[in-house]
């Protein structure tokens, strides 16, 4: 006999026993004790891949036998057909080729066998550029040379955190893209701008794998500010002249244009002047009135105005009337800025009023009053200290040393015939305030303590009073004692000695020294007018309850010859001797409610009389109060459990429930278990406060629901506590079936006991018996539901089978099952149907099948998949049965033939192989390009339409060999129009019949086919569109010529219909004449000047403009000339024996350049030819030595 102990897996051997010369032999193979599947979850980590690499995941685990492993993707299964996976004994593979991004997901790998199961996440990530930026591309805040653009985060962030954003700009003039910036905002200021230029945007997302598709603009934009210069201001007015100034008036433009007006500049010149002589006279604000000063007497002038704003200069207004600089009959004027703010000084200090400065004619009459403190208005009369000085057009008033009297309002006037003008000074001359306001009341005088009340001076000095100082005289000390400086006109005086006799008087302080004092005239006697009040009566309770006390008691029978102003509560404990003050202020009535209180705690309390005396004596002191109510309904507190909705005990320890009452009077206490009186080994108690539930020793049957009921003549109340007495589970639930019986194994299933012993069923345990013996052995495995298959059965033997509950306090009683023979009760299944090749590239194929007829008595559980290379023997192409009638294989050979079948598989094994596929080629498939995008209609002529599109969302499998437009005019069929490479994404369809109406589509080829039409466009009619004018200034430039010259302005345009053109020299229309000639082409419009003069020069505007709008554009022209003569005449003065000095006005015309110098000549008596002097000069006059 030979026994092995704790065998293990490498006990496995052929064992021989030799006795003699014969041999006995005998193999014993030891097999691992089935282990749930267990994963290291440290050992798992997430998984970031590129787009296109190879996933592969190889999670170690541990279990026996080797567990099947399944997958799912974001919560939902993966059939085992679609993977490639391989489990061995401590490892299980999933890859997965050529990742793309609908790969990434969180998987979760499920591992099972008999013994259990176990599971693990995996998040995959599988990372590449990111998506489109979310659109639209928004252009906003458009100006002339600034833009701002907003856009949305890309829906797919290709699973990289986006790390910016890279931003484009393309001036159309070019087409070139240029970089703007890189940004990791969703919006952003584009600056640099050239005005007049029109623009196109894009942004693309970058994150760690590459860049995005860019995310074009709908349209692109002119840079252009949202204002316009405004229009001509109204034609000026003449409000008021002189000899040397002109004040003119005038109206706002009509239209802003979309900036208001920031400012005027006003313009003027002499009559009869060209309009080459305006001169600036003044600059303004937004006020539309303005004063030109400077200008001379007895000259004649003419006024225009131009308005400013954002923009620029509007064209200026129509020329006034002429006006003639000269004096005129004038109403009196004071000049504001020569007259003095107001002023303050102190009092015999000196201040002056003016000069100030006035005008008028015939020179007005200059009178002075003044408004004193009395608020009388007088005549300023000189005096020793105020002198008035009056000349002509100025006048002074001057005070050589001020008073308090001098303080007022001084109101100048200056008149004549034609009017008057006033200006007003306030003077306050500072000096100490006035003696308070009598009478000194003495009021509310007690025997320590008066009131003394008084009113404000009526002069407070010029300043605010800083407040008044109270002094008392003591007549048996016989002097002056300071009491205190208050702020109001009332001040209480403490500390007077009782008996004595006391004068007040009180004091104004100010700033600049205080008044003189107001003072009692006749003194008062410190004494009481009355005494304290009696005490008042003993308090009694009126009302309690657990959170107050509320008392009353009665006033005092003599309140001391005062009224009795309130009351002073205080309160001790019963058993303590400390009295503590209840009230921060009197209480008015004759009783108080005491918030502060303990429930149930015991009270003293005892009352204060007052009045202006003081306060009374104590009260006689209250009977001791409780704080409680004095009827009140019962109520149960289940404080003591802390917040627990059961208790739980284990059999045999005691249960304790103990819970505060209260209620008054008190009340009755009943205890119920499940709505049933408790037995006699429950032990009740209670008082006032507490009810208390005692039993010593638990069993199961103790479980329940605890009632507490408390009820007195106010009322009742109840609580209920749940009670769990925990012990071992009862007997499962029968019966024990037994199920799905084979030769080796059956199907045991059960239900779980009816009493769980008060804690979770950890598990169960299952036993058999083989018949004719009484032997239970334990089934192998962890039984954690209400079923197990038991297995290891011997074919034709008898069994019984039965089931105990577990938990964490122990193991039930079994339930029994019936005899049962372990036998097969069916045969392996039919052939599946109807195989075929559903999907397939280059590396796979997808299987499809359907479930054969005869399952031969058992469910099928899977299928196993063959296939047979050609020239090869047919092998397993999955590992495991599929659960499924579908499953892809990969990693096929491309360009390999395969043959395929399918058979099913029951617990009976396989059944008979399927028909072969036919013989297939491993390649990818080739399919049409889907559909482009609608096309857009982008512009319509008189011949032709301009489209644009769309790339198709798939090349259908082949690269892109172009694109075919087709067109379908009204009533006819659709025909081919165009043929374009595939880098084209529009195009202009030529040759159309004006007023036809036609409908467009797009189809994009590929190396197959051509692809499925686009939708078509709306039906469109041929015909020019209506446009504004739109002048394109990308080439149109400054001129500069020399006089003589020719020169051209050549500016393209568009608009339909056909604008007319208006060409304008500053303010003046320019018409044909033989020199200048005006061209308007169907694209320019174009103006030609044959000889250019130095008059030519300036500011050259087109205009365009049709029935949809106007638009304008403006080109400088420089003609260079040599100047015109200077103007005469040329005057010779102040001669002496060997010099005189000429005279001359400058050129009408100057050159550009001021390098020119005036060349002088003389001419002698004697000769008739002059020649030229040394001197030269830049400017006249000129001295010249003869």
């Amino acid at each position: 006999k030979l026994i092995i102990k704790d065998v293990d897996l490498s006990d496995s051997a052929e064992y021989t026993l030799q006795i003699g010369d014969r041999p006995n032999r005998c193999m014993v193979t030891v097999k691992p004790l089935p282990r749930p599947p267990k994963i290291d979850a440290t050992k798992v980590k997430d998984v970031f891949v590129r787009k296109g690499d190879l996933i592969e995941l190889n999670i170690p685990f541990d279990g026996a036998p080797i567990p099947r492993a399944l997958w799912s993707k974001d919560g939902k299964h993966i059939d085992e057909g679609n993977l490639d996976t391989l489990t061995e004994p401590k490892n299980t593979q999933l890859r997965i080729p050529g990742a793309q991004r609908s790969d990434s997901g969180l998987y979760e790998l499920t591992l099972s066998n008999e013994a259990g199961e176990a599971k693990v996440p995996v998040k995959i990530t599988v990372m590449d550029a990111p998506g489109q930026p979310e659109g639209p591309l928004e252009v906003v805040d458009i100006f002339a040379n600034r833009c701002a653009l907003l856009w949305d985060k890309p829906k797919d962030d290709g699973g990289s955190p986006i790390s910016h954003y890279i931003v484009e700009k393309m001036d159309i003039a070019n087409g070139v893209w240029q970089k703007v910036c890189e940004t990791d905002d969703i919006e952003v200021d584009v600056s640099d701008l050239q005005a007049g230029h029109r623009y196109q945007f894009r942004v693309s997302a970058v994150n760690s794998q590459g860049l995005s598709e860019p995310l074009p603009c709908e349209k692109d934009i002119l840079a252009k500010d949202p204002w316009d210069p405004t229009s001509a201001p109204g034609e000026p007015e003449i409000v008021d002249y002189d000899n040397d100034f002109v004040q003119v008036q005038w109206d706002p433009p009509e239209f802003e244009n979309g900036a208001p007006v920031s400012g005027y500049t006003v313009e003027y010149k002499e009559k009869g002047e060209s309009d080459k002589n305006w001169k600036k006279g003044i600059e303004t604000g937004p006020e539309n009135k303005a004063t030109v000063k400077g200008l001379k007497e007895g000259k004649e002038y003419e006024f225009r105005v131009i308005a400013k704003n954002k923009a620029g200069q509007s064209e200026p207004s129509m020329c006034s009337d002429p006006v003639l600089c000269k004096a005129r009959k004038v109403k009196p004027r004071i000049d504001e800025r020569t007259v003095p703010q107001n002023i303050r000084i102190k009092v015999g200090q000196k201040f002056s009023l003016g000069p100030i400065s006035y005008v008028g004619e015939p020179t007005p009459v200059v009178t002075w009053t003044v408004k004193n403190l009395k608020q009388e208005q007088l005549p300023l009369e000189a005096s020793d200290v105020i002198k008035i000085n009056n000349k002509p057009k100025e006048t002074t008033v001057v005070c050589t040393e001020g008073a308090r009297k001098h303080t007022g309002e001084y109101l100048l006037t200056v008149s004549n015939k034609h009017g008057s003008d006033s200006a007003m000074i306030s003077v306050v001359v500072l000096g100490p305030p006035g003696r308070p306001g009598g009478p000194l009341a003495v009021n509310e005088i007690t025997k320590d303590s008066a009131t003394v009340t008084w009113k404000p001076p009526t002069d407070d000095g010029g300043s605010d009073i800083k407040g008044y100082r109270v002094e008392k005289f003591d007549m048996a000390k016989g002097k002056w004692e300071k009491v205190a400086t208050v702020q109001g006109n009332k001040c209480v005086v403490p500390k007077l000695q009782e008996g004595h006799d006391y004068k007040f008087r009180v004091i104004a302080e100010g700033p600049n020294g205080d008044s003189a004092p107001l003072e009692l005239e006749n003194p008062i006697t410190a004494k009481n007018q009355f005494n304290e009040p009696d005490p008042p009566g003993k308090p009694e309770a009126l009302d309690r309850d657990r959170t107050f006390i509320e008392i009353k008691w009665e006033p005092p029978k003599n309140d001391g010859g005062a009224p009795v102003t309130g009351y002073d509560i205080e309160r001790k404990d019963a058993k303590s001797n400390r009295w503590a003050k209840l009230n921060k202020v009197p209480v008015n009535e004759c009783k108080f409610r005491d918030e502060k209180v303990q429930g149930g705690k015991e009270y003293e309390y005892r009352v204060y009389a007052l009045n202006e005396a003081g306060a009374s004596e104590p009260s006689g002191t209250s009977v001791p109060i409780i704080a409680k109510p004095v009827k009140e309904a019962p109520k149960v507190n289940l404080d003591n459990l802390f917040g627990a909705k059961e208790i739980r005990v284990r059999a045999g320890e005691p249960i304790n429930i103990n819970l505060g009452i209260c209620g008054a009077p008190e009340p009755t206490v009943e205890w119920l278990r499940n709505g049933k009186p408790l037995g006699s080994t429950a032990q009740a108690t209670n008082d006032d406060t507490e009810a208390k539930l005692h039993i010593p020793k638990s069993v199961r049957g103790d479980t329940g629901k605890y009632q507490i009921k408390v009820a007195n003549a106010n009322g009742e109340d109840t609580a209920t506590i749940s009670v769990i007495v925990l012990d071992k589970p009862g007997q499962p639930d029968g019966p024990l079936e037994t199920t799905e019986v084979t030769a080796d194994s059956c199907k045991l299933s059960w239900k779980p006991p009816t009493d769980n012993g008060g804690a979770e069923i950890t598990g169960y345990v299952v036993e058999k018996c083989e018949e004719g013996s009484n032997n239970w052995e334990k089934v192998p495995g962890v039984v954690n539901k209400e079923s197990i298959t038991a297995k290891g059965l011997k074919e034709g033997k008898n069994y019984k089978f039965r089931v105990k509950a577990e938990n964490v306090y122990g193991t039930g009683e079994p339930l029994e099952s019936q005899r049962i023979t372990a036998k097969n009760p069916f045969e392996t299944p039919d052939a599946p149907r109807d195989l075929e090749i559903s999907k397939y590239d280059r590396f796979s194929v997808t299987l499809n099948w359907k479930e054969p007829l005869s399952d031969g008595g058992n469910p099928i559980k899977g299928y196993t998949i063959e296939k047979k290379e050609k020239g090869k023997e047919w092998t397993k192409a999955s590992v495991f049965p599929v659960p499924e009638t579908t499953f892809s294989i990969l990693k096929l050979t491309e360009g390999s033939e395969y043959e395929f079948r399918v058979m099913a598989v029951n617990d009976g094994g396989p059944g008979k192989p399927s028909k072969a596929t036919p013989k297939h080629i491993v390649r990818d498939p080739v399919f049409p390009a889907s559909a482009p995008g609608a096309p857009n209609v982008d512009k319509i002529t008189k011949n032709s339409v301009a489209l644009s599109w769309t790339k198709p969302a798939s090349d259908g499998g082949s690269k892109l060999t172009g694109y075919v437009i087709e067109k379908k005019k009204k009533g006819e069929d659709w025909i081919e129009c165009a043929n374009l490479p595939a880098s084209q994404l529009s195009a202009t369809v030529p040759n159309l019949s004006k007023g036809d109406e036609y409908q467009f589509r797009v189809r994009a080829d590929n190396a197959v086919c051509p692809g499925e039409p686009s939708k078509p466009t709306n039906a469109v009619t041929v015909e020019d569109q209506p446009e504004k004018p739109k002048l394109d200034a990308t080439g149109v430039k400054d001129i500069n010529v020399k006089a003589g010259q020719e020169f051209t302005i050549k500016v393209p345009y568009s608009g339909t219909p056909k604008p007319t053109a208006k060409w304008t020299l500053g303010s003046s229309d320019i018409s044909d004449v033989p020199r200048v000639i005006m061209t308007l082409t169907d694209t320019h419009a174009i103006l030609h000047c044959a000889k250019a003069k130095r008059d030519d020069t300036g500011k050259y505007q087109l205009t365009l403009k049709n029935s949809e709008g106007t638009e304008s554009l403006n080109v400088n022209v420089n003609v260079l000339d040599k100047p015109a003569p200077p103007q005469g005449p040329l005057e010779a003065s102040d001669f002496d024996g060997e010099s005189l000095t000429l005279t001359w006005k400058p050129p009408k015309m100057m050159v550009v350049r001021k390098s020119a110098t005036t060349l002088l000549k003389r001419e002698r008596l004697e000769l008739t030819s002059g020649r030229r002097l040394a001197a030269s000069c830049q400017s006249p006059p000129v001295r010249l030595g003869i």
